[in-house]
């Protein structure tokens, strides 16, 4: 018969906080995540055909790969600033 893990082995990131402070960490982990994607989805959009054309007759990068890098930027921001702010323990 196995032992189960706690769950505090598993996931460290999750000791000696308060359930509130485990929803917040777990959200901003979620915000972070999908910070990262859309920066992902940002740099896949800029080199893409549809964006090099661009670039070639207005010399800037289609809005839709900016707004993305920027929106991935800002939510990567937020997430890691909750991540940071929110271990704290009250």
């Amino acid at each position: 018969m196995t032992k189960l893990l706690p769950v505090t082995f598993l996931f460290p990131l999750f000791t000696n906080l308060q359930p509130a402070n485990n929803m917040n960490r777990l959200v901003s982990l979620v915000i972070l995540g999908v910070g990262i994607a859309l920066i992902v989805y940002g740099i896949q959009a800029n080199n893409s055909i549809g964006s090099s054309f661009s670039r070639f007759f207005t010399g800037s990068p289609t809005d839709k790969s900016m707004w993305m890098l920027l929106g991935g930027i800002v939510l990567s921001a937020v997430g890691l600033g909750g991540m940071l702010v929110g271990s704290k323990s009250v």
